[in-house]
């Protein structure tokens, strides 16, 4: 008989509540139907985030150590809800899990960003003149070099998209630069990035010194899309099909 499966979903988290139920939400739904006997656990990666929605909102989430010790159960597993193999995924979800075993996020490897920049393409459709720029959020870690990949599918595939990280080493000025070097004017800026929390609605198209009033400045006519990854099926269905791997791997584990 096969011992039920705890799944510990690991995000880095939001404070804001309707961004919470906007982004999370669907995806523990999808996750639910695709594997209707598993119990499923959310845990926060974000120290800030877990402290301020507990002042705040008197909600407490755990972080992915808690997590797997509330558990109580032999058979658990941890699918991240993050873009990339950074230092949340390092050491605030693998090295938490211990273990335990651990799924993938979204731009894992060089077969994820081939297949991310196909979705985000089609899914955007630029049109006639105008180009799609996405916003991540960045990072000094090694992973960060995933954005500079995406980019080159986009521009291997002859995509009308660019793309422009808040940390990292694809700056707003890059962007405005090759934007000009392209002669684009029509601009739709979207985030690259799970939930609609404080970086989209401030850094990404907050009213003061975000990347929309300063595309606007640069004389580009900018408009700011609010649709993120966890809006868009396709990217929950990549999540659960992760989440169906991981539980199919710890059954074939308990196959005698």
């Amino acid at each position: 008989m096969k011992e039920s499966v705890t799944l510990i979903l690991a995000a880095f988290g939001t404070s804001f509540p309707a961004a919470r139920e906007r982004a999370y939400a669907p995806v523990e739904e999808a996750v639910q139907r695709a594997l209707p006997d598993v119990t499923i656990f959310w845990a926060y990666t974000s120290r800030i985030v877990r402290a301020k929605m507990k002042r705040e909102q008197g909600v407490t989430v755990p972080d992915v150590c808690e997590a797997v010790v509330a558990a109580q159960s032999s058979s658990v597993a941890v699918q991240p809800i993050l873009v990339l193999p950074g230092s949340e995924y390092d050491t605030k979800v693998v090295e938490c899990a211990r273990d335990v075993p651990v799924g993938t996020t979204l731009l894992h490897d060089a077969a994820d960003v081939e297949a991310f920049a196909r979705l985000l393409a089609e899914e955007s459709r630029p049109a006639d003149g105008e180009y799609v720029v996405f916003v991540g959020h960045g990072t000094h870690h090694e992973a960060d070099r995933r954005y500079a990949e995406l980019q080159a599918e986009f521009d291997r595939r002859g995509d009308s998209c660019l793309l422009g990280t808040i940390e990292g080493d694809l700056p707003i000025e890059l962007v405005v630069q090759r934007l000009r070097d392209r002669g684009v004017q029509r601009v739709r800026v979207r985030p690259l990035m799970l939930t609609a929390g404080d970086h989209v609605q401030n850094d990404i198209a907050g009213e003061d010194e975000s990347w929309l009033t300063d595309l606007r400045e640069a004389g580009f006519h900018a408009e700011f899309e609010n649709v993120t990854l966890l809006d868009l099926d396709a990217v929950r269905r990549m999540i659960t099909s992760r989440c169906v791997a991981l539980v199919e791997a710890l059954h074939d584990e308990q196959e005698p």
